[in-house]
């Protein structure tokens, strides 16, 4: 009996476990396309006002790959259920990679944009099958904790890639910055044939798939085609982030024009400790999690978020920009992996690559509608004010979640 117990134990811990070779797999091919996206994401617009492109155009050519990426989410989701992870990670990663192959070549205008479509298409599927298959991976009792872990990949690659392509391109110019970028392209392709399941893995999952649809007819009641999009248990806790996008977006779209405004010209310390204070977070959500449950993760990440906003209204300077950076890092590094823990947890097994790509798609529409929005408020009330404003939508949020919490809107209690 003390030996069943004991194995019993044993048994459950290594079902606990978080750092499984396949969650380590995942990790790192997570990180190979977060590098090249990194890359890119500075090298294009640069690269574009050398060839003679206006601010505005190339600002175009990063909207265009938002939008592709933001319209591919939904479609991603529902094929990484019907059709498994490894073949919509292939798809996204092929795609993503023979774009990348296009920059070697002169390219005009009508071209850049294709690859940007493509490119947009091919990170939508990348980005969510690959989170599909971690929170497979992730023991649900720890699923926040080892979406922090996993959001390291962020912030290690934005930390070292604009570094290791500008230092390129300086001393080599675009055409050997692209041959870098490609050589990470195939270092993606490479990394996916790891996550390629066995037979009889394969097997278990088509069975387990079959077992949940027989469970669960939730995909036949949705009439309305919005549903066939997007998750909706997954839709309510992702409005979270959706708000915090659209509020964030003050920052990561305006912080620099209105530093420079102030007489500041190199705003790169928010950013700085912004990252640093993200990988902190990530570190510590799982525990904090543990220990206080969801509100005590999302409503301190809330109330920090609205702190630093307003420090950047109050008064700025270089100290109180690395303040304002670390609390808004902290607030988005603790609250992004809760909240993609809580959408996930919430939505039937069967569709959790919809849940991620619904989490994703509701970020993308709120950091959208956040650029055009504060921005058209700054040209009435000027920069500074949209801060002050930003920091009353937050914390008109704060106060919707405590009371929607209550009712189980987020669906905390289930997810617990």
């Amino acid at each position: 009996m003390e030996e069943n117990q004991a194995n019993y134990i044993a048994v459950k811990v290594a079902k606990e476990k978080i750092f499984t070779n396949s969650f380590l797999k995942i990790m790192i091919a997570d990180l190979t396309i977060k590098i090249t996206f990194s890359m890119l994401n500075v090298l294009i617009p640069i690269y574009m006002l050398d060839q003679g492109y206006s601010t505005a155009i190339a600002g175009l050519v990063t909207t265009i790959y938002l939008l592709s990426a933001a319209v591919f989410r939904p479609i991603s989701g529902i094929l990484v259920d019907k059709k498994g992870r490894f073949l919509i990670i292939t798809i996204g990663s092929v795609v993503y990679s023979l774009a990348a192959g296009l920059y070697l070549f002169s390219i005009p205008f009508w071209v850049l944009i294709l690859i940007q479509v493509l490119q947009g298409f091919g990170f939508a599927f990348n980005g969510t099958a690959l989170r599909t298959l971690a929170t497979d991976n992730i023991p649900e009792s720890r699923m926040s904790e080892g979406l922090g872990y996993l959001g390291l990949t962020q912030t290690l690659s934005s930390s070292i890639s604009p570094l290791i392509i500008l230092a390129v391109r300086n001393a080599f110019g675009y055409h050997v910055a692209f041959i870098v970028v490609l050589s990470f392209t195939a270092l993606i392709l490479l990394s996916r044939f790891w996550l390629k399941p066995s037979k009889e893995q394969a097997q278990a999952d088509r069975l387990g798939l079959q077992n949940e649809l027989k469970i669960s007819k939730k995909s036949d009641q949705k009439p309305f085609f919005l549903w066939k999009l997007i998750d909706k248990e997954a839709c309510k806790p992702s409005l979270i982030m959706m708000v915090m996008m659209f509020t964030n977006s003050t920052l990561m779209t305006f912080l620099v024009a209105y530093s420079s405004e102030k007489g500041i010209e190199n705003a790169g310390i928010f950013f700085t400790a912004s990252a640093i204070m993200t990988a902190v977070a990530r570190l510590l959500v799982g525990k904090v999690h543990e220990k206080f449950g969801s509100v005590g993760v999302i409503a301190p990440g809330i109330f920090f978020f609205i702190i630093s906003l307003i420090i950047v209204f109050s008064e700025l300077s270089i100290p109180t920009l690395a303040l304002a950076g670390a609390l808004s890092g902290l607030s988005i590094g603790v609250i992004l992996p809760q909240v993609n823990s809580l959408a996930v947890l919430n939505s039937n097994k069967e569709n959790r690559g919809l849940a991620n790509s619904t989490l994703f798609l509701e970020m993308d529409i709120g950091f959208a509608l956040g650029a055009v929005i504060w921005g058209s408020i700054a040209n009435v009330t000027g920069l500074r004010y949209i801060y002050i404003i930003a920091a009353a939508v937050s914390f008109t949020m704060l106060v919707l979640y405590f009371i929607l919490r209550r009712s189980d809107f987020f669906g905390e209690k289930k997810a617990a």
